[in-house]
């Protein structure tokens, strides 16, 4: 397990299956080659996912959450967020706020949630689904 505290964290995952919270502050967190599970927290998060099959929640704030070359499950949280995927297929969850969502390469699942959502699907076979807001889909 690696967390931090109210203050702003740099938390970077090792190459096993991870555990990261950053609890308070404006962290960035890097995951290593393992299957990692991030935790935003409160704040305004900078989330990188790593080599494996991430799990990853910014929680509150205006959060940039990114996958990378796994399938990934990526939820912004409240606010409004940058979330993209990575080379896998991905699942990316916006939430509440106004949030830009990218699919990136890989056959994604991008779903909007409330708010004036941006979802642009990118490489692959991708499905697009806005909800109550004034979304944004291509």
């Amino acid at each position: 397990m690696i967390d931090g505290d109210s203050s702003n964290n740099n938390l970077v995952g090792t190459s096993g299956n991870d555990l990261m919270r950053g609890f308070g502050g404006d962290d960035k967190m890097s995951g290593g080659n393992g299957d990692d599970c991030m935790l935003g927290g409160t704040g305004n998060d900078y989330m990188v996912g790593g080599g494996g099959n991430d799990n990853m929640n910014g929680e509150s704030g205006l959060d940039k959450v990114f996958g990378n070359t796994g399938n990934d499950l990526i939820y912004g949280g409240t606010g409004n967020d940058v979330i993209a995927g990575g080379d896998g297929s991905d699942k990316l969850f916006g939430n509440s706020g106004n949030d830009l969502i990218r699919g990136n390469a890989g056959n994604d699942g991008l779903w909007g949630g409330a708010g004036a959502d941006t979802l642009e699907g990118g490489d692959g076979a991708d499905n697009l689904q806005g909800a109550a807001g004034n979304d944004h889909l291509d």
